[in-house]
């Protein structure tokens, strides 16, 4: 019976193809995926674009050189996406802006990055309607959504405040990019508290909304909606517009019992050892704990593995030959297993 599951059964199928997926980035080590902001495989005026990170497979967005003329000519760019954390024991999404330099003009963004915290699904939304038995309570969690929320929102339809102006790795920088001094004690090893109430919705409040940096998010449900918009005012003389957002998967641990292949952040947030020291800030709480801390990171050099996306390309030609290989490997097997079952069928 498990021979016949192993080559007839879908879900041994597609088991298959998740645990490979899982253990290629494993083997062949850690790699940044690297989009322009402005490709439209990250940015769409008429559609949100969803793209997705492991574990062991980051995602940088950044503005390239190939960009810089739609900035010179005043074009504008308006955009939301959606990044979306995959894999095992994946539990949710960490974003971390490495450099920006956006325009403003007094106290407003003329270009901005903004997290959007409430868009829910319109699936999410049926289900909260059929437990009518928990309306009260999840109207007191929600309030206590509000409530914890860090920084005043822009507005009240659930968007976060307009990050602009010189960002170094989530910090809120002056145009000399003077970084603050290291924190002199640890984090903590665990998740902060929640209570009990709260663990048990959906609306649960987000417990590191409080602790990140300015300019980094982190969402435990594993999906961050950002709202993306560069102004249509031409590039002034000796004006630059850029921006590096480092998106990583992390997973829930023990800071006090870290395994091997984790590297513990902070407020029991886990990131994949393989993204220390590689020069890319993944952790999220401002004292870049994964670079030793962030004078050194703005010293040391990107050594971590980036493969580059052009601005046409959806999906990297190499992954697509190997992941034809692999499902040419898999129709193989699955013959075979039909025609020995044939085979053995008809003998009896």
């Amino acid at each position: 019976m498990a021979y016949e599951c192993l080559f007839t059964s879908p879900r041994c199928v597609f088991f298959t193809f998740t645990l490979l997926n899982q253990l290629l980035p494993s083997i062949l080590g850690a790699t940044y995926h690297s989009h322009d902001v402005t490709s439209d495989t990250v940015c769409n005026r008429y559609h949100k674009r969803e793209l997705q990170v492991y574990m062991s497979d980051p995602v940088i967005l950044e503005t390239r050189p190939e960009s810089a003329h739609m900035l010179t000519l005043g074009l504008s760019l308006s955009c939301t996406f959606e990044m979306e954390a995959k894999g095992f024991y994946t539990t949710g999404v960490v974003s971390v802006v490495q450099s920006m330099n956006f325009r403003s003009h007094g106290d407003n963004c003329l270009d901005y990055m903004q997290t959007i915290y409430e868009d829910e699904d319109n699936d999410m939304k049926l289900k909260r309607k059929k437990s009518k038995k928990k309306k009260i309570l999840k109207k007191v969690v929600k309030a206590a959504v509000l409530s914890r929320r860090r920084r005043d929102t822009d507005d009240e339809d659930g968007r976060g405040p307009r990050i602009c102006g010189r960002v170094l790795f989530g910090l809120q920088v002056d145009e000399n990019e003077t970084l603050p001094p290291p924190f002199a004690d640890p984090l903590p090893p665990t998740k902060p508290d929640q209570g009990v109430l709260s663990s048990l919705f959906w609306d649960a409040p987000n417990p590191y909304q409080s602790l990140v940096s300015d300019a980094a998010e982190v969402d435990h449900k594993g999906e961050i909606k950002t709202r993306l918009h560069i102004s249509n005012r031409m590039l002034r003389q000796n004006e630059d517009v850029n921006l590096k957002v480092v998106y990583t998967a992390y997973q829930e641990c023990d800071g006090r019992r870290v395994p091997e292949s984790l590297f513990h952040c902070g407020y029991g947030l886990c990131i994949s050892r393989s993204l220390v020291n590689d020069g890319l800030v993944n952790c999220p709480f401002g004292d870049c704990a994964d670079e030793v801390d962030c004078a050194s990171a703005k010293e040391a050099n990107i050594i971590a593995k980036v493969l580059h996306y052009e601005r046409t390309d959806e999906t990297s030609v190499w992954w697509i030959i190997l992941w034809v290989l692999v499902g040419l490997v898999l129709m193989f097997l699955a013959c075979c297993g039909g025609i020995f079952l044939f085979m053995r069928r008809r003998k009896h």
